[in-house]
């Protein structure tokens, strides 16, 4: 009990200024740790901020080789330097994290959820900097900002739709010489680029063989229901009917319309054929094309060139509908791409290699005129009915999932440049 009474009595405290005072030590002590803590943390931090920017580097560079650079480039722009960006507090390190840690999921690219979410975020009340007007320069530097064509965000694809994926397919960096060769054939494409005999010289344009007046030019459209997206479309229906119509005014029809437009008005005089060879069957619609090509040779024997206006259909990996595109004078254009056939596969075609001089000319034109405008020419091993013409070409302007106005663009360029050709200019 007295043992209790000890325990809970309060003992007797020095007076005040007799306690010792061990604050400002202990203070110190804090600090210093602080500032160990705060040093390793700034090192760790630098160390990982550049093995990251390391390795964000690697990854940029595969994003490009795989046609998603664009994409990058829209992240960069508006998470890094602001540009269009809708939050002010997007930082570089957490684009880093982002691109590194979670570069791909399924079908998938760039930023983890949160940071996707927060780039597509537009609901969020923006403050009144951000609804104020643009000044005139403000609004000067935005309309002479380049176009950005390639521009991707997977996350605002309808659920259940094909996205569309915006890429550059030209293979410009390989040079005038690359071609997708379907046959066993190695011809000589420096020196088939090279000849100077495969068009006849401007000189000739008044003597028999191009009659003043009479038709140069005979375009047709083997598969003429090839339609294309709806202008601004990020995706389109899973079906398996999509991009078709019967309609000329939608279809690759128009194309054709708008390029012998072109060409007669550059002096060039054209023919247009509107037969939709595969509206009743797509099979054998080669066969009742052959037969068209054929009756227009034989009431207009002055046609030289024979051009076959496709639109090309192009999937990649999961569902993905690709758009062949690039941006010409600050506007959204479709990739062309020009098929030659040959008689690898046993057409009488004897002047095959003509045709293909023909077709590496064209390409290296339009390039030049266009950079990045023409994908490689595409050697197959069937004629596709150019062994019926003097020189004759399959041309695919655009693929589905491009829209009609910009297919319309690409019409009128290559019918601008297949004029100069023709004309020696």
């Amino acid at each position: 009990m007295d043992e209790q009474k000890q325990s809970n009595e309060i003992p007797e405290l020095p007076p005040p200024h007799e306690i010792p005072i061990q604050e400002p030590q202990l203070e110190q002590q804090h600090l210093r740790r602080l500032r160990r803590a705060y040093t390793l943390w700034c090192s760790v931090t630098v160390s990982a901020a550049l093995l990251t920017l390391s390795l964000l580097g690697v990854q940029a560079v595969q994003k490009m080789q795989n046609g998603g650079d664009g994409y990058l480039r829209r992240l960069i722009l508006t998470r890094v330097l602001g540009i269009g960006a809708e939050r002010g507090e997007d930082s570089l390190l957490e684009l880093m994290i982002g691109q590194v840690l979670y570069p791909r999921s399924g079908t998938r690219r760039g930023l983890p959820d949160a940071a996707d979410s927060a780039l597509a975020d537009t609901t969020q009340a923006p403050s009144s900097a951000q609804t104020a007007p643009l000044t005139a320069e403000e609004d000067l530097a935005a309309s002479a900002r380049p176009l950005d064509v390639y521009a991707y965000d997977p996350e605002l694809v309808p659920a259940g739709e094909m996205p569309i994926l915006p890429l550059d397919l030209s293979l410009a960096e390989y040079g005038s010489l690359y071609i997708s060769n379907e046959t066993a054939y190695t011809p000589d494409l420096a020196a088939l680029i090279e000849r100077d005999d495969v068009l006849p010289s401007y000189s000739y344009t008044s003597a028999t063989i191009y009659p003043p007046g009479e038709p140069l030019v005979l375009i047709l459209h083997t598969h003429g229901t090839e339609a294309y997206s709806p202008e601004g479309a990020i995706s389109y229906p899973t079906s398996d009917d999509y991009a078709r119509s019967s309609d000329p005014q939608e279809n690759v029809v128009a194309v054709g319309a708008r390029m012998a437009e072109v060409l007669s008005a550059s002096g060039v005089p054209t023919l247009h054929c509107v037969i939709l060879h595969d509206k009743s069957a797509y099979r054998d619609a080669y066969v009742r094309a052959a037969e068209t090509i054929r009756a227009y040779l034989a009431e207009y024997p002055s046609i030289a060139y024979i051009l076959d206006v496709h639109r090309d259909a192009l999937i990649r990996g999961e569902n993905e509908l690709v758009k062949p595109v690039v941006a010409i004078d600050g506007e959204a254009v479709a990739q062309v791409m020009i098929l030659a056939g040959s008689d690898y596969k046993g057409a009488v075609f004897p002047h095959w290699e003509r045709n293909l001089a023909f077709a590496l000319q064209l390409r290296e034109a339009l390039n030049q005129n266009y950079p990045h405008f023409a994908r490689p020419v595409y050697l197959r091993g069937a004629a596709f009915n150019e062994h019926l013409g003097p020189l004759s070409l399959l041309l695919e302007i655009g693929a589905s999932g491009n829209s009609l106005g910009e297919a319309l663009r690409a019409g009128e360029l290559v019918a601008q440049t297949l004029a100069e050709m023709i004309k020696g200019s």
